[in-house]
Parts: structure tokens; sequence; C-alpha cells
């Protein structure tokens, strides 16, 4: 809208492309509105999804300045009938004030909500403030059967209010088939963090729970392959293997997607 009111401006005064800048704005403006007119039909007959769209269109300000009280509205409704994606930004709105009082309780109360679902985002940020003990049991009592879950995609985390495992214990529970115990055996062996360092081992366990689809470990060997450390250099399978990490939600093979292999294409 303000940049309509700009242009407009300029034509009335003869800039020369003010013309067509303002029909082109204009006519984004007119289909701005009539989406969110379509989506405040849809959710004031219950459609979860037009619910959040509409709150969205609220806080970006699509069609006028943002309305974050307008917002937080439409996708608390939507957070209450648990669409992951409105729980996850009234974490946010809750976390910063947005249309709503701050109130970082009520805030955890959305995020440990949507990670459970498995939502990317709220996984890594319930998974990082329950590590950094800014998550405890009395916050959410079952803090800790959530923070399992994102500790699958992010196993560079470790329980704060867990008892250490020794390398004895994580060489049993890998043996076992402990796909994590797998992993952190493999770093340990390449690290020799608590024994003898011994990367053709490491390389073995990191290879074993690659295969057997363990995100962190796939991109772990991407890492080794895009760089030759380890293993002989080859992009096309740690292009593969982080393709694999990523389609199970684990940020960080995406961002390596993007950039590191992006880059060799």
């Amino acid at each position: 809208m303000q940049a309509r009111n700009l242009y407009q401006k300029a034509e009335q005064v003869g800039h020369p492309k003010a013309a067509s800048a303002v029909k082109w704005s204009s006519a984004k403006i007119v289909q701005a509105e009539t989406n969110v007119q379509k989506l405040a039909t849809a959710a004031a007959n219950d459609d979860i999804q037009a619910r959040f769209g509409l709150g969205m269109a609220f806080a970006s300000g699509a069609i006028s300045p943002p309305d974050f009280a307008a917002a937080a509205e439409q996708i608390e409704k939507a957070a209450a009938q648990n669409h992951a994606d409105a729980q996850f930004v009234l974490f946010s709105f809750y976390q910063n004030g947005q249309g709503v009082p701050r109130d970082l309780k009520q805030a955890i109360t959305w995020l440990a909500k949507a990670a459970p679902q498995g939502h990317g985002k709220a996984l890594f940020f319930f998974g990082r403030r329950y590590a950094d003990g800014r998550i405890t049991a009395d916050d959410v009592p079952d803090a800790a059967v959530i923070f399992e879950k994102c500790r699958f995609f992010y196993p560079d985390l470790t329980d704060p209010y867990a008892p250490k495992k020794s390398v004895e214990q994580l060489f049993f529970a890998a043996n076992q088939g402990d796909l994590r115990a797998m992993y952190l055996m493999a770093i340990a062996l390449f690290e020799g963090d608590g024994l003898a360092p011994s990367p053709e081992k490491g390389l073995q366990w990191l290879q074993k729970a690659a295969n057997m689809n363990y995100p962190a470990a796939q991109f772990e060997l991407a890492r080794r392959y895009s760089l030759g450390d380890g293993v002989e250099q080859d992009f096309a399978t740690g292009k593969t293997l982080a393709a694999k990490a990523a389609s199970q939600g684990y940020a960080e093979a995406d961002m390596m997607l993007a950039t590191l292999f992006a880059e060799k294409e």
C-alpha cells in the first residue's frame, strides 16, 4: 500500500515510469486482497490451513500494515487444532510479545506441541533449549521424551539431566544396534575421545549407521566425502548422502546442499 502511494505521487509529478509502476502495484494489491478474502471465507468455514494462512497474511502486512493481534487470533485457532506450523509461530509470538503479551512459559508450551509432530524448526529450538537447561520437566512433563525425538535429528545435542555414558556403554549399545551410539562411537574414534584414535574403525561405524538411515551419520559422511577427509573425495556420493539426511529433516544437510554441493554443479 505504501509503495503504491509513493508511485502515485511520482506519477503526479510526471515520472516516466510511474504510470506502469502504479498499474503493476495496484494489480498486485488487488490480487492480494482477493487471496486474503478467499482465506477469510475458508477460515470462517473452519478450514485450519486457511486460518493459518490468514494469520500469516495479517502478520506479513500483505494488504495493510502488519496486524499481529489479528494474526495471533487466527493462528491460535489453527494451533488449537494441532496445526504444527501455527504452534511454532505462536511460540515466536509469545516469546517476542507480538500480538500477545510476552509469556515465555506459554511460548514453550506451544513449542512442545509442535516438536513432537516432527516440525523441523520446533525440534531444533526445543532441543537447543532443553540441552541448554532452559526447559525442564517442570516446564514440560514429557520434555525428556520430546528431546529424544529432537536428538534423532540433531544428535550433537546432549541431555544435561542424564548420566554420562562411558565408552564401554557406548560400545555395548552400538553393538546392540543403537544408531545414535554407533554415530557417537564413530566420533569418539575419530577424535580419540576416551580411547585410542582409529579413523578406520570410526569410518566403519559411521558407514554402518549411515547405511541404516541415521541422518547425522549420513551428514557426517557427506561432509567427509566433500572434503576428502578420511575417504577419497567424491562429491556425487557426498551429495547423495546429504540428500538422504535432508529428506529426514536434518537442517544442516539442507544447508550443505544449498551451499557446498550447489557450488560444484
